[in-house]
């Protein structure tokens, strides 16, 4: 059975060709005119169209109440294309990833909560993962910053390496699992501890001695940005998670004291992995041998 499936995206703001959102109150006509549709995959056909609440007040969906109607009034922008029944999980396994390659390459907060079948409503439901921000905030943003044509087919050169990255080994698929985990976990000590193991899963080695000495050295160096990412900051992000391990810290610790070392973490780990979708990650990933010859050399250089 063929599906028509819209995805709402939600904390996004699309002004294609335009360079601003001022652009509009300037000549509106022509602003509307460089709103395209925009494909993200080929092989896909993940379709970036704009719509109106109107659009989906005409479907009769049983399964969402009147707050979800609501909240849809807060999305203007989705994700078209279509798919056999039997493909869906592997479309929303891409479109996972898609959002992943947002918060790595411009640690943007685009979400979606709702999965809607435009051919067969009754199929519609309530998409189970709860995407958090691309960094950690206590408070609700006021508004999504907006998104030009230049800086989504940034996303998408992203998106594409992801797709290769996922694939390339052991590794790679679990640090990426892991980070897609750490985005839909609900505790922040559970999003902390993810966040660290996808990145101790990518730059540790295979010997168990020195382990905190060596993923800290190779951290501080595959990121070389002292603004960033130095050996005290990380060493106080890695007592955090010894403490987390050895029990030094209740699960109910106050969120917002630790949440500066929460967003150093996740903008570590966002720019480790937008890093290493700029090399050639086939090769450095294929082995363990390959693997260590690169940090070899990149800790070498120090």
């Amino acid at each position: 059975m063929n599906l028509q499936i819209i995805v709402p995206l939600f904390e996004f703001d699309y002004i294609g060709e335009n360079n601003s959102v001022d652009e509009m109150f300037i000549d509106a006509s022509k602003f509307h005119e460089k709103l395209k549709e925009y494909i993200f995959d080929d092989q896909y056909n993940f379709k970036l169209v704009k719509f109106s609440y109107e659009y989906f007040s005409k479907l009769e969906i049983e399964t969402l109440s009147k707050i979800d109607y609501d909240r849809l009034h807060f999305s203007s922008w989705g994700l078209f294309f279509d798919c056999e029944e039997e493909r869906l999980d592997e479309y929303k396994q891409k479109i996972n990833l898609l959002l992943l390659a947002f918060r790595i390459i411009i640690q943007s907060d685009v979400q979606i909560k709702y999965l809607i079948c435009i051919n067969y409503p009754y199929l519609s439901i309530k998409y189970p993962d709860d995407w958090k921000y691309a960094i950690a905030e206590t408070r609700i943003k006021r508004a999504a910053e907006p998104i030009n044509k230049y800086e989504l087919e940034n996303v998408l050169e992203g998106y594409n390496r992801l797709k290769e990255f996922l694939n390339v080994s052991y590794r790679t698929s679990h640090a990426v699992n892991f980070l897609f985990l750490s985005y839909t976990s609900f505790y922040w000590m559970e999003i902390f501890l993810l966040l660290m193991t996808a990145l101790e899963t990518l730059v540790s080695p295979d010997k168990k001695d020195k382990i905190v000495s060596e993923v800290t050295e190779r951290v501080v160096c595959l990121i070389n940005n002292k603004e960033l990412c130095t050996k005290t900051k990380f060493q106080k992000i890695y007592n955090l998670r010894s403490d987390i391990i050895h029990g030094k810290v209740l699960v109910e610790l106050n969120f917002h004291t630790e949440l500066p070392r929460l967003q150093q973490l996740q903008k570590i780990v966002l720019e480790t992995f937008n890093i290493l979708l700029r090399t050639q990650y086939k090769e450095i990933y294929k082995d363990e041998y390959s693997k260590e010859d690169f940090y070899h050399k990149i800790t070498s250089k120090e």
